[in-house]
């Protein structure tokens, strides 16, 4: 349990949406609905992938320094700092239920993605693990108009 900095990508999508990954944390994604939200969903990802990887066992990679990261013209780079201390990995059966709704809903992941404001391969992600964040199961389940109990399971309530 310990603090972290990594570099995040932003990368604006259009209409104030945001999407953002870490180069250095693999899987690490998330989207936001304005710059403020993908900055307080980046650091809700990037604590939930590392506190995870405590929890595992896994090794925590080296962050490489934000000067050597490269962008695009839509895209700007800053640090992430996040705290893992007292954090509770909540593990998101996800993977059955997101994709069973999505199935019903008829959705393709591209038109989830673009109706939710998450890039596709953080929906594609979430359908083949069995994890993901609240925030993006909260955005997913208004969309598929399903409950949250029934994506995403945690000790105490979920903050909308």
């Amino acid at each position: 349990m310990a603090k972290y900095v990594f570099p995040a990508v932003f990368t604006e999508e259009g209409n104030d949406l945001y999407s953002v990954h870490f180069p250095d944390v693999n899987g690490c994604y998330t989207s936001g609905d304005s710059l403020v939200d993908a900055m307080e969903m980046a650091e809700d990802a990037l604590t939930m992938m590392l506190a995870s990887a405590e929890k595992d066992g896994t090794p925590i990679p080296t962050a490489t320094p934000i000067r050597q990261v490269a962008v695009n013209d839509r895209s700007f780079v800053t640090l992430i700092l996040c705290d893992t201390e007292g954090y509770e990995v909540t593990e998101c059966e996800a993977t059955i239920h997101i994709k069973d709704a999505r199935a019903k809903s008829g959705l393709t992941i591209a038109e989830l993605s673009q109706q939710s404001g998450i890039p596709a391969d953080v929906i594609e992600s979430i359908e083949t693990k069995e994890w993901g964040t609240v925030a993006n199961a909260i955005k997913l389940s208004k969309v598929l108009n399903v409950e949250l109990s029934d994506i995403c399971e945690q000790e105490g309530e979920y903050d909308e």
